[in-house]
C-alpha cells in the first residue's frame, strides 16, 4: 500500500507499476493499493505488464488526485495500461 503521499511536481510518472522484462512469465502482482495520493505529473501513470498472458497486475486507485482532479475512471490522460492490468478506481 502506498498511502498519504503528496508529490508537488513529478517530471516523469507519479505512479508506475510495471513488469517489463520480456523473459518473465507466471509473475502476478496483487493487492497493490494507491490511497490518498495527490500529484502533479508531466506523464500519465503506467500500470502494465510485458504482454505475456501468464503475467498480471491487480491494483486499486483510491482517493487519488492527478493534477488537481480526482481520478474517477481510467482514461488515457491519467493512465497507460494493458489488458493484463486489472485496475479498480474507488
Amino acid at each position: 500500500t502506498f498511502e498519504n503521499i503528496e508529490i508537488h511536481k513529478a517530471y516523469s510518472r507519479a505512479i508506475g507499476c510495471l513488469i517489463l522484462t520480456e523473459g518473465i512469465e507466471n509473475f502476478n502482482m496483487q493487492n497493490i493499493v494507491y490511497k490518498n495520493i495527490s500529484y502533479n505529473s508531466a506523464l500519465p501513470n503506467k500500470i502494465s505488464t510485458n504482454n505475456m498472458t501468464s503475467n498480471s497486475i491487480q491494483a486499486e486507485i483510491n482517493n487519488v488526485y492527478a493534477n488537481g482532479y480526482k481520478i474517477t475512471r481510467l482514461d488515457s490522460t491519467n493512465f497507460e495500461y494493458n489488458s493484463y492490468a486489472n485496475i479498480t478506481i474507488k
